[in-house]
């Protein structure tokens, strides 16, 4: 900032004939009617499409085209400030890169549907007999290239309900809260420009950003920005679980019944955080092992409420099993490593394994608050029937299965767990 901003006041105007929405696209002489037919509605691949076609124009046109003002420069520095927006993104990852840095994240995970996605589009647009791929440079590479940069770059502006490319606000970078000061950006129908304001008072010389988007974890950051900081706290950072009941079960339609008046499902994805995790997803699983139907009346998905320690023990042994099993996806570093890598290799890392180490970082700081969370609830269980009949300390176990579990890498690197494996 070159001077102080009190709080709502405006940061910068844009004016709108210097945005591009995708009223812009469709009006494109040479996409436009692509973009009506093949992109239905979809105001990112519309806006791609014009980014390719106005990145090819620009290029042809060379210096030529008079003063900035002129209508066919008009949008030349817009263009300059989208060149290197989401470069970094894991959507133009090699394979290799993916496996090598991305391995055990929800990134890997989700890839493969959001690449088809950008397949889908470009395939679309680019069969489409009124473009002319040829001319206009229309190859997946550049396609991709520019799906990227306009996802990292284009801001919702709610009082218009559309989505804009906006000079000098697109190129901003972005930040959790506080960790820096953020702006609001929005359309002004009486300026008829789009306004960033201060969300906060703002002094000179402080750095202005905007925010990642409430609801997002660290996943959907990294693949729409190709950036992401370690800040999960602060953006109450999350990973989706999901869980099913049993099909087999002979309680099966009795609890799928329940679950869809409750508007779940016999499927169910749930959001867990570094510290805590939803009532409802405890609820579901203790419905899902629940045997004796007369205890579905003690069940309240709103209420963390224990149904039998047993059912409580099955339950917190179903999160630790899909924790540990998430956990064991990643190579053998903890949190501490990542950390570590991350404050001493900085300046010798490439953006793309920061980015990779920063999703890896988040994702571990969640898993590892979730096995404590799990941890902290199974201690006070106590005398848990076994099929005997006789009554057993189950946290023994589980403090057996903790040590052997954590100490899984280093028994690794020294060669120890294959101890006794050959002894006759």
């Amino acid at each position: 900032m070159s001077s102080d901003v009190d709080k709502g006041d405006a940061i910068v105007r844009v004016p709108e004939r210097n945005c591009v929405t995708l009223a812009d696209a469709l009006e494109d002489p040479d996409v436009g009617v692509a973009v009506e037919a093949a992109c239905k509605g979809s105001e990112i691949a519309g806006l791609t499409a014009w980014l390719v076609a106005e990145r090819r124009r620009q290029k042809q046109r060379g210096g030529e085209g008079g003063q900035e003002e002129d209508e066919l420069m008009l949008h030349k520095n817009l263009v300059c400030e989208l060149d290197k927006r989401g470069s970094n993104s894991p959507l133009l990852w090699t394979d290799d890169e993916v496996t090598k840095l991305l391995r055990g994240t929800t990134v890997k995970q989700e890839l493969p549907l959001r690449k088809a996605e950008v397949a889908k589009a470009y395939e679309a647009l680019a069969t489409h007999p009124s473009l002319d791929a040829v001319k206009l440079g229309f190859t997946y590479e550049a396609f991709a290239d520019a799906f990227c940069a306009v996802l990292a770059s284009a801001l919702y502006l709610p009082s218009a309900e559309c989505f804009a490319l906006v000079p000098k606000i697109s190129s901003l970078k972005r930040s959790s809260p506080g960790t820096c000061k953020l702006a609001i950006v929005d359309y002004d129908f009486e300026s008829e420009c789009v306004v960033a304001c201060a969300s906060e008072n703002l002094e000179a010389g402080d750095a202005v950003s905007l925010p990642w988007g409430d609801g997002r974890n660290s996943c959907d950051i990294a693949l729409t920005y190709g950036d992401l900081d370690d800040n999960g706290k602060d953006r109450d950072d999350f990973l989706m679980f999901s869980f099913s009941l049993v099909a087999t079960d002979s309680l099966f339609t009795v609890k799928k019944g329940v679950l869809d008046e409750l508007g779940f499902g016999a499927d169910a994805d749930f959001p867990v955080f570094e510290d805590r995790f939803p009532t409802q997803l405890l609820n579901f699983l203790r419905l899902s092992r629940l045997s004796d139907v007369g205890l579905l009346a003690k069940l309240n998905m709103e209420i963390d409420s224990v149904i039998t320690p047993l059912n409580e023990y099955e339950v917190l042994q179903l999160m630790m099993g899909d924790t540990r099993d998430k956990m064991e996806g990643f190579e053998n570093t903890g949190t501490i490593e990542e950390v570590q890598m991350l404050r001493d290799q900085l300046d010798t890392l490439t953006p793309r394994e920061i980015l990779a180490a920063r999703v890896r970082l988040c994702e571990k700081r969640i898993l590892n608050g979730t096995m404590n969370g799990v941890r902290t609830r199974l201690a006070p269980i106590r005398g848990v029937p076994t099929k005997g009949g006789q009554m057993k300390d189950p946290n023994s176990d589980i403090a057996e299965m903790f040590e052997e579990f954590e100490q899984l890498p280093q028994k690794i690197m020294s060669g120890k767990i294959f101890d006794g494996l050959f002894e006759d």
